[in-house]
């Protein structure tokens, strides 16, 4: 307590000083552990997964990608399991490329002018803390209707949304697809 006999005395009592000293001392505690909580409330992770479908002129060839968050994948296909799949490390589990597919072709469907489409699994890359998971199929690129129903990771999120692109001939169109809302059409 020295710091309080360094203190000119303005007629306060040490005891006064104490207290006027513990107050300030609450305030301060009390705005910091406000900041605190309001920083905490305001990073929340956000939870996303992006398809891209292209019609490829060169080789008459639809391209599906669909990047993920490598964590957020692994966890939906760990499937509440403790066994990690090491998604993208030099010791990734032999399961992993058909667990993606299985997945994928669980919760990504497409539907060109009410037919199914039967998509073949290409493979993946995973790049830090993305992983683009590749499909294919073949078809004309001529339809009137491409129904797109895409429910990846809300099962386990149910933030999620689910950017789904259409690119061919020089355009892109653009549908987000949610927990309430998991198909939508593109029309062309």
């Amino acid at each position: 307590m020295k710091f309080l006999n360094n203190r000119k005395n303005n007629g306060n009592t040490p005891g006064i000083e104490m207290r006027n000293y513990l107050k300030r001392i609450r305030w301060i505690s009390a705005i910091a552990i406000m900041s605190l909580v309001l920083i905490s409330a305001s990073i929340h992770k956000f939870y996303v997964s992006k398809t891209t479908i292209v019609f490829n002129d060169r080789t008459r060839i639809f391209e599906v990608t669909t990047k993920f968050f490598t964590d957020d994948l692994e966890k939906v296909l760990m499937n509440g399991s403790d066994k990690s799949l090491h998604l993208g490390q030099e010791n990734e589990s032999i399961e992993t490329d058909p667990l993606i597919e299985k997945y994928v072709m669980d919760h990504l469907k497409i539907n060109i002018n009410d037919e199914s489409i039967a998509m073949r699994y290409v493979g993946k890359e995973v790049d830090s803390d993305l992983t683009h998971c590749y499909f294919e199929f073949f078809r004309t690129p001529q339809f009137i209707t491409m129904k797109v129903e895409n429910s990846l990771l809300i099962d386990v999120f149910p933030d999620q949304q689910n950017i789904v692109d259409l690119r061919m001939n020089s355009s892109t169109k653009t549908i987000i697809l949610l927990r309430d809302k998991t198909v939508d059409t593109f029309f062309q």
